[in-house]
């Protein structure tokens, strides 16, 4: 049970507890009896990523926060354990939650910014969609090695000219989406490196300059798109660049933005982000995320 996450899984095993077989277990919740194993299998999956599976002599769980890296497992003759090496490594998961409640905290003090005047006529039938995808804000590159110049300066002008040229070139729709699909930063803090795989990485100059141009570059894009369409809904995705950077923006764009009316910012932690127009479905997934 510690290792169920959702309230489905929580249901699966409490209902295996009492009716002891899977085909009654899953009468008893009205599902076919392969969603059932599904649910079950997901629990145990999750167990292991923690150091719990007895069945692979895997009996001591990770605490909280963490996750299991690897285990190295010494036998006797008998086939008995004689030494167990348990490796362990931070959740990132665990960390963006974290992460999260405490950016969600810190907004509270941010200075709301005064909603936009409402524009007129636009056409209810109508959304545009404007995505911005790997933008590296952050990135140094250097014309005579790569063939173009690219810095945060450059970032700012080329982003936010782009958008306000799409902006004035597209239909008066009522709503619009702005879609940043992620690695939108090069670099997610202090360290020029990624966070997973510790890769270093050209950087333009300080974080705290990322932050300000990062902040100022979504302040504009959002201010133009609630100057042309009445609704203005935001997506911002995660990258493998920038993951606890994508919860950080969300967080302070919700609190600079909590007197507009106008504009949604999707908060959800799930790396899969869903928009509904009429009849169409408008799907987004981050660059780290595919459907099987």
């Amino acid at each position: 049970m510690p290792f169920a996450k959702t309230e489905s899984q929580k249901a699966a095993i409490e209902a295996y507890i009492k009716h002891g077989t899977q085909r009654k277990s899953a009468a008893s919740l009205k599902i076919h009896r392969t969603t059932f194993q599904d649910r079950i299998r997901a629990v145990e999956n999750n167990a292991a990523k923690q150091g719990w599976s007895p069945e692979h002599d895997m009996t001591k769980p990770t605490p909280e926060g963490y996750h299991l890296k690897g285990t190295s497992t010494l036998y006797d003759e008998d086939g008995s354990i004689k030494v167990q090496w348990v490796k362990t490594d931070k959740d990132k998961e665990f960390e963006l939650e974290i992460a999260q409640a405490l950016y969600r905290e810190m907004s509270q003090t941010v200075k709301r910014l005064p909603a936009i005047q409402e524009p007129k006529q636009c056409d209810s039938d109508l959304l545009n969609f404007y995505p911005i995808t790997d933008a590296h804000v952050g990135m140094l590159a250097w014309h005579r090695e790569g063939g173009r110049d690219w810095d945060i300066a450059i970032a700012e002008e080329v982003i936010t000219d782009a958008f306000r040229r799409a902006v004035s070139r597209s239909d008066k729709a009522e709503r619009c989406v702005i879609g940043q699909l992620g690695d939108f930063l090069h670099f997610d803090g202090f360290d020029p490196v990624t966070p997973a795989s510790r890769h270093i990485l050209d950087a333009d100059s300080r974080f705290p300059k990322l932050v300000s141009a990062s902040i100022r570059i979504h302040r504009a894009l959002i201010d133009e798109a609630l100057r042309k369409h009445k609704q203005v809904h935001l997506i911002v995705c995660e990258g493998n660049h920038d993951p606890a950077s994508s919860v950080w923006i969300r967080e302070l764009l919700m609190a600079l933005y909590e007197k507009e009316d106008r504009l949604t910012i999707d908060d959800s932690p799930l790396p899969y982000y869903a928009y509904q127009h009429g009849k169409t479905m408008l799907l987004l997934l981050d660059e780290q995320h595919t459907f099987s």
